[in-house]
């Protein structure tokens, strides 16, 4: 597993390349109506470098994705630049996830059922914050997050820190 990680990572220039530039980051999962979207927002402790990978994925998308069916394309939003790689519909990823393992995944909704539509990662990258996401409305929504009450400032997450102990690699909390 990790040598897969190690060569991963070798494709974007190192583990360094692929992490250095990342400090506090978190996974975000969130309902928008009966649609579940998220992604990683981190706060980068290098820009340049976080701006370097996310150009470098952008490369690799264009260049090598063409002949998948995967196309990039850009929108302007609050003065920041939203990539969007859409890598094609649920069900041909499916199928080629299959082919790719050696077996075949069910594509048939009757079976298995996937969503409609395109599959799409969306991503952008300001000096405050890195956002890479299942989809443009998720980074607005991220970019549209300003300061005011935090999770840190919640009586019963910091009930629960105070419980583990506040010196940590990390930490998971959900509220449902």
């Amino acid at each position: 597993f990790f040598s897969g990680v190690d060569q991963a990572a070798g494709v974007l220039g190192g583990l360094e390349a692929a992490l250095g530039w990342m400090g506090d980051a978190g996974v975000v999962v969130a309902a928008d109506g009966d649609v579940l979207e998220g992604g990683i927002v981190a706060i980068p402790t290098d820009p340049a470098a976080a701006n370097q990978l996310l150009t470098t994925i952008r490369s690799f998308a264009t260049l090598g994705g063409g002949a998948a069916g995967i196309t990039v394309r850009e929108e302007s939003y609050a003065g920041t630049t939203i990539t969007i790689i859409d890598l094609g519909s649920a069900k041909d990823l499916a199928g080629m996830a299959g082919a790719l393992g050696g077996g075949a995944l069910p594509t048939d909704p009757s079976t298995a059922p996937l969503p409609e539509g395109n599959v799409e990662i969306a991503y952008a990258a300001t000096d405050g914050v890195v956002v890479i996401g299942s989809g443009p409305d998720f980074v607005k929504s991220v970019l549209d997050a300003g300061p005011g009450p935090s999770l840190a400032d919640e009586s019963r997450y910091q009930d629960l820190i105070g419980r583990a102990g506040e010196e940590n690699i990390g930490d998971t909390f959900s509220d449902a």
